[in-house]
């Protein structure tokens, strides 16, 4: 028996992992260049290497298409750890779909008179041209 998750819950669990994530990667991020820095004599400031600096500032004015194949895995290994969580949602939302397909097959009586004579396979057709038909499948045409 699965347990039905309220789509606000969901919504909520989501984006407090995906926050948990966001600030672990800045963290991340935030130590990795701290320990580029270098201090002054007396800790009172820090400086980022000249070719460090130079780099980022190259990577921020270039759009991601334009960054080479390493820069743009970089930042390819930012976005992994939304996919677990993404696939989930989409196999959520595709149960859910298949509940409601389900729930308005169940509530139609197709009438074949016509394709009777035709046999099996026209029957089929009959019933996939009335499914395909039904509200549900007209909602999601406009998405």
């Amino acid at each position: 028996m699965t347990k039905e998750i309220k789509k606000e819950d969901l919504e909520k669990e989501l984006i407090e992992k995906w926050a948990d994530i966001e600030h672990r990667r800045w963290a991340n991020w935030q130590k990795y260049m701290h320990s580029k820095m270098k201090r002054s004599y007396d800790f009172t400031t820090y400086n980022l290497p000249e070719n460090l600096y130079k780099r980022w500032e190259r990577q921020i004015a270039t759009d991601y298409k334009d960054l080479s194949e390493k820069e743009k895995e970089s930042d390819r290994e930012q976005v992994y750890p939304y996919l677990v969580d993404i696939k989930s949602l989409l196999g959520y939302k595709i149960k859910e779909i298949e509940k409601n397909i389900a729930i308005e097959i169940s509530k139609v009586k197709i009438e074949y008179p016509e394709y009777e004579s035709d046999g099996y396979d026209s029957g089929c057709k009959r019933t996939l041209e009335v499914i395909l038909n039904l509200p549900i499948f007209k909602e999601n045409d406009n998405n």
